[in-house]
């Protein structure tokens, strides 16, 4: 009597759970903040796609005789674009796993899964305390069918808040970190591109070098150029290394933890349906006075 009575409270315990606990709204305010956060750094990494395509063509049609230089600044800029290219297909993945994760979510919001969990709890219950429904309706069978709705109903959201979880307590810092060294990038290669822009429409006419003529003033600005490309180097290196890290976090979040989500969900249905269930002992567990 007290197993049977147990097992009749944890099943209405779930369907309460089920049917009223607004565990998805919640779930989807945190599934769309993983969506903005994703959003924000390809933005960023795309922003600076942009300005390194505006810095290399404004040098080669600005520096008509600055050969050298606009070859220094391309070898500084392609390695990071490369690296930008391949991070947006990292994020377009991202992005696919964030949506398949938002169309399971909505899948455990259905009214007929909600309906599916109520009546399999009370066919279940049914055939716990009326002995003669058994034989109509197994008990077993009906809880396999009882969690396989429950895996649908709280799967996807019991994922978001594990992903969650882990963003907050390992990868959190380092998103914010990255995407600050990516913002101060941008804005330096937004003053980079500034002042190729007044170079190329100064009145020497001839970009950021000048003619290099060998008089004082444009020996000096050699001299300037020469230390500008030096910090812009450092600067993409620093930003590559963050990139890179950015790339890591997703993967690791929105690629491997999803797969390893979808492989555990999918073990726990076939559990569900097939797994081995020693219905005699349950039997006698829930029937025999001890």
């Amino acid at each position: 009597m007290r197993h049977k009575s147990l097992i009749t409270l944890g099943l209405l315990a779930l369907v309460v759970l089920a049917l009223v606990a607004p565990l998805s709204d919640a779930a989807m305010a945190v599934h769309d903040a993983a969506f903005e956060r994703s959003v924000g750094a390809f933005a960023v990494a795309r922003g600076l796609n942009a300005v390194i395509s505006l810095i290399q063509g404004t040098e080669i049609n600005a520096t008509p005789f600055g050969v050298g230089v606009t070859m220094t600044i391309g070898e500084i800029l392609d390695p990071m674009n490369d690296l930008v290219e391949r991070f947006s297909w990292i994020m377009l993945a991202a992005s696919v796993s964030l949506g398949i994760q938002k169309l399971l979510l909505a899948v455990g919001e259905l009214t007929w899964i909600k309906s599916l969990i109520a009546l399999f709890a009370l066919l279940a219950a049914g055939s716990l305390w009326y002995r003669p429904l058994q034989r109509h309706l197994p008990l077993v069978p009906l809880l396999r069918l009882f969690i396989v709705v429950l895996l649908l109903r709280f799967g996807a959201t019991a994922f978001i808040y594990t992903e969650q979880l882990v963003y907050d307590g390992l990868m959190q810092p380092q998103y914010y970190a990255s995407l600050a060294v990516l913002t101060d990038t941008k804005g330096e290669l937004d003053a980079v591109a500034a002042r190729s822009r007044q170079e190329a429409s100064s009145d020497e006419g001839v970009g950021i070098l000048g003619s290099l003529g060998g008089s004082y003033e444009r020996m000096k600005r050699f001299l300037d150029i020469n230390a500008q490309l030096d910090a812009l180097k450092t600067s993409m290196e620093r930003a590559q290394k963050e990139v890179l890290n950015l790339m890591t976090l997703f993967v690791a979040l929105n690629l491997l933890l999803p797969l390893l989500f979808f492989w555990l969900l999918l073990n726990l249905f076939r559990w569900a349906l097939t797994g081995r269930f020693d219905t005699e002992r349950i039997h006698a567990w829930l029937y025999l006075k001890h």
